[in-house]
């Protein structure tokens, strides 16, 4: 039977239209109409408010989110070591708390779509499964970058041979190739991180089953110049050179390329994940933006992990990507108020291969119900922009994931929250003990 929802304002085509009707059947957006449906009680209206595309978040890492305000003001390698020593006491059950954690914090400030980068795989898939049934639990849409790893510095928690990263990732993509809020992708670390024979693995695997395949890619000063030391090549030129580069890949951060690569992924149509805040955290770089568009590359918006974010909200991270964007490049027109809704939205449906992002028919019935009378969003005369720039959690009152509700009222709808959040906070105080 198809649903249909309605507000004062629903955003299509790029700008808000009074009182449109979205029919949804099935999970998916069947029309979009002005006119109003001869079935009254097939009608959902919510009134006095807005309805708008949820948030698509193309990179994080789930666990690390019990580790928030613990790694604050540390250099990168300080940060990394405190980092893997603690993941690598994770189990299941601690897999499942700090993922449900991540996801419960997205739907609630309007993410319904988030590829998590999980590289604690080493002892099995347990804990990558706890993970995608914390995503299944609250209702979020997954893609899950099961993490190859095979450098000596990974320890027990993180570390697999070629053949075995492989045979596991085969074992979960054929579990949930057929749960359509669930994908698997191979998901090498890095140059650093992965021998080149695992991030080939990786590449063949994607192409193989059609799939996108991901990496940290030249994500700090250090790194970058480490690959160089180490090969004699920048990062890009190195994975041209083995023949891995297509449209398939998606490298994450991007910030320390050189002109010469950033041709080389625009060439290969590869895309990219920009994570500012995580970006900013460690001290690195600012992303230029407008040099990625100027090639063509797809970008999407990311927050990483809470370890270097502290929030995965990413309306407030679209929000700092536009300041960070003007100040680098010291001007005020550097991105505009319709590229950043792109960015949050529909940008990030395409650089993850996923019918999400905007609301169109034939996409997925993801989207928020915001309360245009929070102060975050007044004047309504500027609601796009106020959305960007402004917008409050409070805002958020209702989220819909897949044609299903998954906040109502502010509040995740399908789990008993204060129960989970009881059980997030008693284990967060014994992580570190």
């Amino acid at each position: 039977m198809v649903t249909y929802y309605t507000a004062e304002y629903v955003y299509h085509g790029g700008k808000f239209e009074n009182r449109a009707y979205i029919g949804v059947e099935d999970g998916e957006i069947l029309s979009i109409s002005l006119e109003k449906p001869h079935t009254e009680d097939q009608v959902v209206d919510f009134g006095s408010y807005a309805i708008f595309p949820s948030a698509v978040n193309t990179h994080t890492h789930s666990f690390q989110s019990v580790l928030r305000g613990h790694v604050d003001d540390m250099d990168l390698a300080e940060w990394l070591r405190v980092v893997y020593a603690v993941s690598a006491k994770f189990d299941a059950e601690a897999s499942y708390l700090s993922a449900a954690m991540s996801f419960g914090e997205m739907l609630r400030s309007g993410t319904t779509t988030v590829a998590d980068f999980f590289y604690l795989n080493g002892r099995g898939n347990d804990n990558v499964r706890a993970v995608i049934q914390a995503a299944l639990d609250l209702g979020i849409r997954l893609v899950m970058g099961r993490t190859f790893l095979d450098a000596e510095w990974g320890g027990e928690a993180t570390r697999e041979s070629v053949e075995v990263a492989a045979q596991r990732f085969r074992e979960l993509h054929v579990e949930f190739e057929h749960n359509s809020m669930i994908t698997s992708h191979p998901a090498p670390h890095s140059i650093y991180g992965a021998s080149r024979e695992m991030i080939q693995a990786a590449h063949e695997l994607a192409t193989e089953y059609k799939l996108l395949w991901h990496m940290h890619l030249a994500d700090s000063k250090k790194s970058a110049e480490g690959v160089v030391d180490t090969f004699g090549k920048r990062s890009v030129n190195l994975l041209d050179e083995w023949g891995v580069l297509s449209d398939r890949f998606l490298g994450i951060h991007g910030m320390w390329l050189s002109e010469e690569e950033i041709d080389l992924l625009a060439k290969n149509n590869c895309r990219i994940s920009y994570n500012p805040a995580s970006n900013m955290f460690l001290g690195e770089k600012i992303l230029d933006l407008p040099e990625f568009y100027q090639h063509g590359i797809p970008i999407g918006l990311a927050t990483d992990g809470a370890a270097s974010n502290n929030a995965l909200n990413i309306f407030r991270d679209v929000r700092l990507a536009s300041l960070a964007q003007k100040v680098n490049a010291k001007n005020p027109q550097a991105i505009t108020v319709d590229q950043l809704v792109q960015l949050i939205t529909e940008d990030g449906g395409k650089v993850l291969e996923l019918p999400v992002g905007n609301l169109e028919i034939g996409k997925k019935a993801d989207f928020v119900v915001l309360d245009i009378l929070d102060y975050s969003l007044q004047p309504v005369a500027t609601l796009k922009s106020n959305i960007v720039h402004a917008i409050s959690d409070r805002a958020i009152r209702h989220v819909f994931c897949n044609g299903r509700q998954v906040v109502k009222d502010g509040e995740l709808a399908l789990v008993d929250e204060c129960e989970l959040l009881q059980k997030i906070s008693k284990f967060a105080a014994q992580i570190f003990k």
